[in-house]
């Protein structure tokens, strides 16, 4: 639901682009999410 949340906003600029473009990589969201998961659990 969060990626389709960020493709749909219009917002322009740099950030806005870049995030847009990093969620379109098949996967890398889930990647991404697991290596946090692993690395900041107490």
């Amino acid at each position: 639901m969060l990626v389709a949340h960020v493709k749909a906003n219009k917002t322009s600029g740099i950030q806005a682009t870049l995030v847009r473009t990093v969620l379109s990589v098949p996967g890398l969201m889930e990647k991404g999410l697991q290596q946090d998961y692993k690395s900041n659990l107490y």
